[in-house]
């Protein structure tokens, strides 16, 4: 179950180590959409920051129920990948920004949230029906500097960059999602080197800041997952309905929907997302350097390096 995968997932990685002692990581900070995120969306629902639409919320029942034993926002039955990788390097679970994680960032912070798109919304032209621009990626990194005064508080930026790393996404699924549903391929093909240029000025804008340790992951492979009506045989743990238990109106949490007996046995949760298994698997074929070029355990070494997958 788990090599193609990871081999689909991890389309694009990329690690510019610096030199360092003394271990590995001591802090991460992600950025990205519903595959990382950790509580930003239902926090800054709860706070009316954010507009409630179909998205999943991810705050209801059965979300959670294999690790944490209830929602805690992570679209899955347990963990995410993030979560894996931070357990990985001795590091706490990641904290959402919007959920208080900004208070204490020495281990960290989350910045990714539900549904954020890569491209703002003027660039989208208004593909959705309401802004998603206070969640988009820049906003994500606008967070991200202003909490800057406040992680190098103690000591100075590039000593704390110089052993956190910064996964940065992944992006795009939301940039795309209405051209999968309305099925016109020519929409995802203007899309596409708009997506690409974003992300790579963002990286940029990163780096400027002054970090050094990145990874990139790739986009899922949205076209494949049970919500988007697959001919993979691939079927969703929580739903209620059709050939993949992904129908649009009995989705996940809903009344009718129901969970799988064991989540474990399935790669998707629900039909967007995958189950703490996968994410599992994916982690360890990161973390294991099996797909990463050079293995990512070199970003612990005192070489410069560039990785990609």
């Amino acid at each position: 179950m788990s090599l193609p995968i990871v081999a689909c997932v991890l389309l694009l990685t990329v690690l510019a180590s610096s030199q360092f002692v003394n271990g590995c990581y001591t802090s991460i900070f992600a950025f990205g959409d519903s595959i990382i995120d950790t509580g930003n969306y239902i926090s800054l629902i709860s706070k009316g920051l954010l507009q409630y639409d179909e998205i999943p919320n991810c705050s209801t029942p059965p979300y959670g129920e294999t690790f944490f034993h209830h929602p805690t926002g992570r679209c899955s039955d347990g963990r995410l990948i993030i979560d894996f990788i931070a357990e990985h390097y001795g590091l706490p679970l990641l904290p959402p920004y919007s959920g208080g994680g900004n208070a204490n960032p020495g281990g960290g912070v989350n910045f990714a949230v539900i549904g954020a798109p890569a491209l703002t919304d003027d660039v989208l032209q208004a593909d959705w029906s309401y802004s998603r621009d206070n969640i988009s990626m820049m906003s994500q990194i606008n967070m991200f500097k202003s909490l800057l005064p406040s992680i190098c508080k103690t000591s100075s930026c590039d000593e704390i960059f110089d052993k956190s790393l910064i996964i940065f996404g992944s992006f795009g699924s939301n940039d795309y999602a209405p051209t999968m549903l309305s099925k016109r391929v020519e929409d995802a093909y203007r899309l596409q080197p708009l997506i690409v240029n974003a992300i790579g000025s963002a990286i940029e804008e990163l780096i400027k800041l002054g970090v050094v340790n990145i990874m990139v992951p790739g986009m899922l492979p949205v076209g494949c997952l049970a919500g988007f009506n697959n001919e993979t045989g691939v079927i969703a743990c929580c739903g209620s309905g059709g050939p993949y238990n992904a129908e649009g109106d009995t989705k996940c949490g809903y009344p009718s929907s129901h969970a799988c007996n064991d989540p474990s046995s399935y790669i998707e949760w629900d039909g967007a997302h995958l189950t703490q298994a996968a994410n599992r698997w994916i982690a360890r074929g990161l973390l294991s350097g099996l797909y990463t070029s050079p293995n990512i355990t070199a970003s612990c070494s005192t070489s410069t390096s560039a990785m990609w997958i």
